[in-house]
């Protein structure tokens, strides 16, 4: 209604000449009054402290303030849509450990339930009535996270963490007997499940850089001869090689290489040994990669 001086922010319209009051409404100057103290009650309301909320199945912000200090212990499966607008971003300071679960209108980042500890600090954006995203995650003594998909985050020290274990990677050992292609068939850890222990294929997940690396050996006291190993590209390409020679059967020999490759997503990498046998061991053969960026 024309003259009407609105009273809580979710009652703006974005569009200029949608708000009242409107000329001829009333009093000029008490319009133009108010109006200003409405506006100037706005701006404080986005940038104080609001009032603490407790935390629950779904959790309401209030109109005012745009930080709260979340409390309790309840699992949070959702942010209600009342008092907000789309683009409203809130910021909770979490006072207990309690569990925000990811949903298709409860967006965590990574995609994946989230369970903050007392001090940690979230900050959400409303999409749509009833649908918020994650925009940052700071953990308590750390620098914030934004929305980056990743659990990565900085420490007070300016160190990158990487909690989640979330950074593609393998290293696995052994080999099964004098094979080539080698598979190096025990996982050390395989972050991602980038490596297949039964071909001894890696497969890149994303685009970027690896610190890849490898090794074969031969103990045999029986065999002299050149070992051999290749570093190949998509089952076709060799791009590195290595080699150790046993000039005397008495003697051991370990062919190894570590390099970055540069790989696009879905590129994989096995390692052939085109010389002398390898010996089934995990002390001689090893295979890793790690994504550096």
């Amino acid at each position: 209604m024309a003259g009407t001086i609105p009273t809580a922010i979710e009652n703006l319209s974005t569009t200029a000449s949608s708000n009242d009051p409107t000329e001829g409404s009333g009093a000029p100057m008490t319009l133009v009054n108010d109006g200003l103290r409405a506006a100037y009650a706005f701006v404080r309301q986005t940038v104080s402290a609001g009032s603490d909320i407790a935390s629950a199945s779904t959790i309401t912000p209030p109109s005012t303030g745009s930080s709260f200090n979340l409390t309790g212990t309840t699992t949070v499966t959702a942010i209600g849509s009342t008092n907000s607008w789309d683009g409203r971003i809130v910021w909770f300071r979490h006072t207990g450990a309690h569990s925000f679960t990811n949903s298709a209108t409860l967006v965590c980042l990574g995609g994946a339930s989230i369970t903050f500890a007392s001090g940690d600090i979230s900050a959400w954006r409303q999409r749509s009535s009833g649908t918020w995203d994650q925009v940052v995650y700071s953990k308590a003594g750390a620098l914030p996270l934004f929305n980056t998909g990743e659990h990565w985050s900085i420490d007070s020290s300016g160190r990158m963490l990487n909690g989640g274990n979330t950074q593609p990677g393998f290293s696995a050992r052994g080999a099964t007997g004098a094979t080539t292609p080698v598979v190096f068939g025990t996982e050390d850890f395989d972050y991602g499940s980038v490596y297949d222990n039964t071909t001894g294929i890696f497969t890149a997940p994303v685009a970027g850089r690896y610190l890849v690396s490898f090794s074969i050996g031969n103990t045999a006291l029986s065999t002299t001869g050149t070992l051999l190993g290749n570093l190949i590209l998509n089952n076709a390409i060799t791009i590195r090689s290595c080699a150790a020679t046993k000039s005397s059967a008495n003697e051991s020999a370990s062919a190894s290489l570590s390099t970055i490759v540069n790989l696009s997503a879905n590129d994989n990498l096995r390692v052939y040994n085109n010389g002398l046998a390898q010996t089934a061991s995990t002390t001689y053969n090893h295979f890793s990669a790690q994504l550096l960026g």
